[in-house]
């Protein structure tokens, strides 16, 4: 345990502040060492007044640390030490507690919640106060660093000599600033050492290996990515114990988020043993500290320090003022600045709205990158998912007669975005509804995007991604244009894939359409199964300006991914969302919804939500690995295609009019007539496991 220090050790008969002090030792005062030697002490462990304990952190912030701020009768620049609020008080808090189980304390939310400054407080502390000092500083661009370094130095210039150490390199263009004192014979006493780095983005992951750290900062996480770049540092952090030397600290602000994957998988799968860990208000747990937008600087009212902690100390410390939020003040604040967004005919104004100031976790993560998506109502359709709902979970095999069957399956399905390469990619089958007994070969179509690789799984992130959707033949039924079955997984081979997707199609009786794939082509027409992929000839004519083209397989099945296909898929995407749709529920009532409410499919909506277009088609339009979207996008536009030209109301009309068995209808197209005789086999009796919405 970190000793908490007793008061009136040495005060001089003042409140056990510095800057509450009088009759301060000077230099020639023979009790000058002993108060100087106090001071840093009380910066180093913390201080105890009459039971309430002040970090170390927290005590050198409000008495030592100066900044520029605004004068609050002028509003003028002015510098000046900082003034204690709720946010102050929760930070250093944790990063005390974080310290002393040398725990990761990832600090994020809201912008302008003081947070530059109290990194930079942090930082100074630990060069000024410890012997043999290497901390490191990283940015993700030279704007983010240069404000550091602005920071900084003011905190410098203004301190206190006898507590701040200053820096014997002036110039901060380098990456590293060594702190000491230059004595008369220019020799230099080294005390620390600083290293600031721009990891451009990411892509300078060697810079901390070799060294001795004992501070550590990784600045705006959120700005790029930034795992790959703390794997090569943590050794250098490690004591012979196996512990952490120090509390290595990860913050960020939202905005700017489009690299922001680690970030987020980091705040939302977090590791119990390595980070700071705290509960939300519905229960969830994530890794860091999340300060919501109600704690912005504007809402903020004077309050009596007993009164915040709810415990008297009968001391001076009682009346000190400490600057607290104004929940109620602040929620209307940014009600009002969202429904003036709304008014703006540029729809990045409200994002830009809820990243800086967010309420909710997910806010922190939007993006004004090019997402035609309806955000919100995906985030709430996930909210409603996680309490509500679970998808069933299968494996299908095959028995000695080569019968397609299944069995409940133990193995858990992948909820991460994007996958790390090391993650377990081994899942089953996702059923939202079962196969109806009786539908015809056509209701069920199945979008496929495959994979070609039997690289182990540990050193790939992309996935092999099955979506069947079960078109309409009753307008007003359950799981009407839905998604009936996923899977998204990395078996250790592409054959056993394609067996999955094999065992799939069969199940429900579908067509398929695969993303072009020569070898999962091949392997259904090895197995005598190439007439339910469906024809590229036929596509085409729906994609405008996408003609068949001769250098396309030679079986002319499947969907080449060119940027015109690409993006007549994401466009069909997008308008399953957003259109409207009727519901009919159990009691019998009819309702209108937005088409999202239809996806039950969790990481399908984790897709969409993150999803980002590049800024140049010219080599596909997708903008990172949305294996689930491009699966989900070729079942429907085969789903499309085949309402125009196999539209369900006639299947079942002749469906009632002949005997089911020996149906033979003619599918009439634009580019051929086709034979196709409706399968009968694997019939399900239907099973509905879902509740309602």
């Amino acid at each position: 345990m970190t000793k908490q220090l007793e008061t009136d050790i040495f005060n001089y008969h003042t409140p056990e502040f510095f800057i509450n002090m009088k009759d301060i030792p000077d230099k020639t005062s023979k009790e000058r060492k002993s108060f100087v030697l106090e001071e840093k002490r009380k910066c180093r462990e913390g201080i105890n007044i009459n039971g309430v304990f002040i970090p170390g952190g927290l005590y050198f912030h409000l008495n030592y640390y100066h900044l520029e701020g605004d004068d609050p009768v002028t509003d003028k620049k002015v510098i000046s030490l900082p003034r204690l609020r709720d946010n102050e008080w929760i930070f250093f808090n944790d990063y005390a507690e974080c310290y002393e189980k040398r725990l990761i304390y990832p600090f994020f939310g809201l912008r302008q919640a003081g947070k530059s400054e109290m990194i930079v407080s942090l930082c100074l502390r630990e060069i000024s106060l410890f012997k043999s000092t290497e901390a490191m500083a990283l940015f993700a661009s030279d704007p983010d660093k240069d404000t550091f370094v602005k920071k900084i130095s003011t905190a410098i210039t203004h301190g206190e000599k006898f507590m701040i150490i200053p820096n014997i390199d002036k110039d901060w263009s380098k990456n590293e600033i060594r702190f000491g004192y230059t004595k008369q014979d220019n020799t230099t006493d080294l005390r620390a050492r600083l290293f600031v780095y721009n990891t451009q983005e990411g892509k300078k992951i060697q810079i901390g290996s070799g060294k001795s750290l004992s501070f550590l900062l990784l600045d705006e996480i959120a700005k790029s990515p930034w795992k790959a770049v703390y794997d090569v540092i943590e050794p250098a952090l490690l004591a012979d114990s196996g512990k952490l030397r120090c509390s290595p600290l990860f913050t960020f602000t939202g905005g700017e988020v489009d690299k922001a994957k680690d970030a987020e998988n980091f705040v939302k799968y977090p590791s119990d043993k390595k980070q700071f860990i705290t509960i939300l208000d519905d229960g969830k747990k994530i890794g860091g500290r999340f300060l919501d937008g109600r704690y912005r600087k504007d809402c903020k009212f004077p309050m009596d320090f007993s009164t915040f902690i709810g415990k008297k100390t009968d001391t001076w410390l009682d009346s000190y003022k400490i600057y607290v939020s104004d929940f109620s003040k602040a929620e209307a604040v940014i009600e009002e600045e969202r429904a003036d967004a709304e008014a703006s005919p540029d729809p990045s104004t409200l994002t830009l709205k809820k990243i800086f100031f967010p309420l909710t976790i997910d806010e922190v993560f939007l993006t004004t990158a090019t997402n035609n998506f309806p955000l919100e109502a995906i985030i709430q359709r996930q909210d409603w998912l996680k309490e509500n709902y679970n998808p069933e979970r299968i494996e299908f095999y095959r028995d000695t007669n080569l019968k397609t069957k299944w069995k409940f399956s133990s193995l858990n399905p992948i909820t991460k975005f994007p996958v790390n390469q090391s993650d377990n990619k081994i899942a089953p089958v996702l059923i939202f509804e079962y196969p109806i007994e009786g539908l015809p070969l056509g209701t069920y179509c199945m979008g496929v995007d495959s994979f070609n690789s039997n690289e182990s799984s540990d050193r790939v992130n992309s996935l092999g991604t099955i979506y069947v959707l079960k078109r309409t033949h009753d307008p007003l039924g359950k799981f009407q244009y839905h998604i009936v079955a996923s899977y998204a997984g990395r078996p250790k081979l592409v054959t056993e894939f394609y067996e999955i997707c094999e065992m799939m199609q069969e199940f429900y009786n579908a067509y398929v359409l695969p993303e072009t794939n020569q070898a999962f082509i091949d392997h259904f027409i090895n197995k005598q199964k190439g007439h339910v992929l469906w024809d590229t000839p036929q596509l085409s004519i729906d994609i405008k300006n996408s003609p068949f083209s001769s250098k396309m397989t030679a079986h002319k099945k499947g969907l080449n991914p060119t940027p015109t296909n690409q993006q007549f898929g994401m466009d069909l995407a997008v308008t399953y969302n957003t259109s409207p749709v009727d519901w009919r529920e159990d009691d019998g009532n009819v309702y209108r919804v937005m088409g999202v409410n239809r996806i039950y499919d969790y990481m399908l909506l984790e897709e969409e939500k993150n999803y980002k277009s590049k800024p140049s088609s010219s080599k596909g339009i997708h903008d990172g690995n949305f294996d689930r979207i491009i699966a989900f996008y070729h079942a429907l536009i085969l789903a499309n295609h085949l309402d125009k030209y196999l539209p369900m109301d006639k299947y079942m009309a002749n469906k009632n009019k002949k005997e089911e068995d020996n149906w033979t209808p003619t599918i009439n197209s634009p580019f051929s007539s086709v034979n196709r005789q409706f399968s009968t086999t694997n019939k399900k009796t239907s099973r509905s496991p879902f509740l309602s919405l």
